[in-house]
């Protein structure tokens, strides 16, 4: 199913996140009470395993919940963090070190810090790849050129898998060099 998310203040100051069908958005399919506060929810959705987590914006928590096929949204834990989060956004697949379990890594801003935090599966080994844990992914390699999008056609990146043995070269995660670059001229 497709859906859609509708987060916000609903009667009595009360907040929650709300599933609805993409073809209906009138009607829910579910949806996660959220209890008082000022802060309006923000979903960060990932679309390859459903794995939700919902924050407020100011807020010291967040919630990782589940969206099943049929649109339920179930709620599996709650994180606590000593500082207020500015906004949670999750790092690129390939990013990710799936040899440890790591499904996810969120990438967390706060008022004074940004914190990478891994979502690790616990496994008895992780000395081989767990392929039930990471279904194929979109890669890195653009569907279709600007000039076909200008053009008005659609594409699609291919589907990779992230396991490191069966990546293609030119997909493999690179590991970037940063340069702070200072203008003396001012």
């Amino acid at each position: 199913a497709v859906v859609s998310t509708q987060s916000g203040h609903y009667g009595r100051g009360s907040r929650e996140i709300r599933i609805c069908s993409i073809t209906d958005l009138s009607s829910s399919l579910s949806h996660l009470g959220l209890g008082p506060g000022s802060g309006s929810p923000n979903a960060c959705y990932d679309h390859d395993t459903s794995m939700t987590w919902i924050y407020t914006k100011g807020g010291q928590m967040y919630r990782y919940c589940e969206v099943d096929s049929g649109g339920v949204l179930t709620e599996n834990w709650t994180e606590s963090v000593s500082e207020p989060i500015k906004g949670i956004c999750l790092a690129p697949k390939l990013s990710l070190d799936v040899m440890s379990g790591e499904v996810n890594r969120l990438v967390i801003a706060h008022t004074t810090s940004i914190r990478p935090t891994p979502c690790i599966v616990p496994r008895k080994s992780y000395s081989e790849y767990h392929s039930d844990l990471f279904p194929e992914t979109r890669g890195s390699i653009p569907g279709i050129g600007a000039e076909a999008w200008l053009q008005g056609e659609n594409g699609y990146r291919e589907l990779i898998n992230l396991n490191p043995a069966s990546r293609k070269e030119k997909q493999k995660r690179k590991k970037y060099r940063l340069r702070l670059c200072v203008d003396t001229t001012a």
